[in-house]
């Protein structure tokens, strides 16, 4: 038995190695190359993407620059009315209209000094002029007022000029009461 196992294997090889004169069968297509750009379908999706994130970046960038700006400048707006909000001319010139009977009478008490002012005080060497104008305000309504004042090296200011306007009336109230200057 052995000997017609071996016979029919030698058989069946002999087939097999005669059926294998055939070609091989066809490969089946390989998938076309990617497209180097994405998929075509996709593209509008892709670039509205890409749009509204340069949009928002660029936008995103503006914004913090101008918010920063907005930030410098207000802050050295606040930095200049800090320092003259504690100048000597100012002082006093608040200090006249807290005292003046005829401005309490109008705007009544107390008498607080406004955020925003006005002018100019100049100081070089210790000399100096102030040409400024103070918002002062009380419980019945506010004033602003115009003061001029001129300092010497080694003396305080001395005011030329302090006249109140009061805001409702139009009342010119003069807070040196007709003093010649200190």
């Amino acid at each position: 038995m052995r000997g017609d196992i071996s016979l029919l294997a030698e058989a069946f090889g002999k087939s097999c190695r005669m059926s294998n004169n055939y070609p091989p069968p066809p490969m089946p297509p390989s998938p076309p190359p990617p497209d180097p750009f994405g998929d075509p379908t996709k593209v509008n999706r892709e670039n509205k993407a890409a749009i509204g994130k340069g949009i928002g970046c660029g936008c995103g960038i503006i914004a913090t620059i101008l918010v920063g700006l907005l930030a410098l400048v207000l802050g050295i707006a606040t930095i200049v009315m800090s320092v003259m909000r504690n100048s000597d001319a100012v002082t006093m010139t608040v200090d006249r209209a807290r005292a003046s009977q005829a401005l309490t009478a109008e705007i009544g008490t107390p008498v607080e000094m406004g955020w925003f002012l006005g002018g100019t005080i100049n100081i070089d060497n210790g000399k100096g002029t102030a040409d400024v104008t103070v918002p002062v305000n009380g419980p019945k309504g506010g004033a602003s007022i115009h003061t001029r004042a001129t300092k010497e090296p080694d003396s305080g200011w001395v005011l030329h000029e302090a006249t109140a306007t009061v805001d409702a009336s139009g009342t010119k109230i003069d807070l040196l009461d007709g003093e010649k200057p200190q």
